[in-house]
C-alpha cells in the first residue's frame, strides 16, 4: 500500500481472523499511505481508531454513510 493517498480498509474484528482485520491489522497495512479510512467499525469506532493509531501515525477517519474524502 505504500505511496497510496488513501487506504480504505475494514476493521471490524476484535480478534485475529482469517477473513477480517483488526484495527491494529488495518493500521499496519496502512503503513506508508497518506490516510487510513476504516469501514465496518461498528459501535466501538472511536476506541478502534485509537487502537489503529498505535501503529499508524497518519490521519485516521471512519467511512460513515455519506462521507466524502477528497484526494
Amino acid at each position: 500500500m505504500s505511496g497510496a493517498d488513501l487506504f480504505l480498509c475494514e476493521a471490524d474484528s476484535a480478534e485475529q481472523s482469517p477473513v477480517h482485520l483488526t484495527p491494529l491489522d488495518a493500521g499496519r497495512a496502512a503503513a506508508g499511505t497518506g490516510r487510513l479510512v476504516l469501514t465496518y467499525a461498528g459501535p466501538s469506532r472511536t476506541p478502534r481508531e485509537a487502537q489503529a493509531s498505535t501503529v499508524y501515525t497518519g490521519p485516521i477517519a471512519y467511512a460513515a454513510p455519506g462521507s466524502v474524502f477528497t484526494l
